[in-house]
């Protein structure tokens, strides 16, 4: 029991020490961290997207018979060559 009081007294005194030393960002700091965050967010939401609609487009085509292999070829082949190269 004495084990558990004195971890639980060691976490709130490191605690109250990094609060004492941590400060608040000015604004410019804050306003670039608030786009920097936004950008990222947008870039992977348009990636979504793009695959969303190729992916479709792959699986739309295939159930049409447009498509000459499989909706499951086509998409494993975009996904290798997406990752396999480096950016």
């Amino acid at each position: 029991m004495s084990k558990i009081v004195h971890r639980t007294r060691s976490f709130f005194s490191s605690s109250k020490r990094l609060l004492r030393h941590a400060k608040m960002p000015s604004r410019r700091e804050l306003s670039i961290t608030t786009k920097m965050s936004a950008l990222g967010v947008v870039i992977i939401g348009l990636i979504g997207y793009v695959l969303s609609l190729l992916f479709n487009a792959i699986i739309n085509a295939d159930a049409i018979g447009k498509a000459n292999v499989g909706s499951v070829e086509v998409a494993m082949a975009i996904l290798y060559f997406t990752f396999s190269y480096p950016l």
